[in-house]
């Protein structure tokens, strides 16, 4: 797990100042292959703490859709969820009573990656963001 602000800073640049973060990258590579061969796609989980009301002004007034809390990764969702999974290591740094939203236009719009689902807890000013081949939209600059 990472901490490194400046990349998620930089990558979700966005979304405005980023006060904390944790995140997770895994990827499509073979574990032990010390040079994966061909393209190899890097997942990110990022918890990220954003300044005091800036959801809010992400959001402005815009309609929003309503998402059950997410179960761990591997554990066995209610009947009928649909929804999202967050890695165990990350679980600890979500609010415990979030009121999760999100809305699929921003998913484009807020983040350069192949793909990416942003969701958004308004009262604590978190955003959970789950991105394959998230990118720093700076020039030259590499993926951690």
């Amino acid at each position: 797990m990472s901490t490194d602000l400046t990349w998620v800073g930089r990558a979700l640049v966005l979304l405005g100042p980023v006060v904390s973060t944790h995140w997770l990258r895994t990827s499509s590579a073979v574990p032990g292959d010390r040079l994966p061969i061909g393209p190899t796609d890097y997942f990110y989980d990022i918890v990220a703490h954003l300044a005091s009301g800036q959801v809010a002004r992400l959001l402005g007034e815009r309609p929003m859709t309503p998402e059950l809390s997410p179960p761990l990764q591997g554990a066995t969702p209610g009947p009928g969820y649909a929804g999202w999974q967050v890695p165990a290591p990350l679980a600890p740094f979500l609010p415990p009573s979030a009121s999760w939203v999100r809305d699929g236009e921003l998913d484009t719009s807020l983040v350069r990656a192949d793909s990416a689902q942003l969701h958004f807890d308004r009262a604590t000013d978190t955003v959970y963001v789950s991105a394959a081949n998230l990118g720093d939209p700076s020039p030259g600059s590499a993926r951690p």
